[in-house]
């Protein structure tokens, strides 16, 4: 076993409030920026992150951060972003639907490739969707567009 590694959280943004009863499982996709949320009410939520500084502008901050954007980098200091402080992320809730495994609890949410029958040829293993499975028993598919 390793040793416990000290840190320190802060929190930088809370998701809006879209569930109604516990959150079992959240997951980011890498690829979209989405992140997506389950649990015991039945709920699958869908959010998009949008940064915005003090201005009210979207974006970086500086142009280092702006060129880090660019090739997909995050400036780093002391195991903390040089972000500025008055650059705040604030989150959208694009969806929810309410009941995806019916009656049941959802226990679990990820991303993945699509390879699905319905996935045209040219988009397989390139677009992502939204794989649930719940208290029903089922593993259920999430096309997002």
């Amino acid at each position: 076993m390793r040793r416990s590694l000290k840190e320190e959280w802060e929190c930088t943004a809370t998701l809006p409030t879209a569930h109604t009863r516990d959150i079992y499982s959240a997951t980011w996709s890498a690829e979209s920026g989405l992140v997506a949320s389950v649990g015991s009410d039945g709920i699958i939520a869908v959010y998009k992150e949008g940064t915005s500084s003090a201005n009210g502008t979207p974006g970086p901050t500086t142009e280092d951060e702006a060129a880090a954007e660019l090739e997909g980098d995050v400036l780093m200091h002391d195991r903390h972003s040089e972000r500025k402080p008055e650059a705040s992320s604030q989150w959208e809730l694009l969806s929810t639907t309410p009941n995806a495994h019916g009656p049941y609890e959802i226990n679990h949410a990820t991303w993945c490739k699509r390879y699905d029958a319905d996935c045209p040829p040219e988009k397989r293993g390139i677009e992502e969707m939204l794989v649930t499975t719940g208290d029903d028993g089922v593993v259920r598919p999430w096309k997002i567009s």
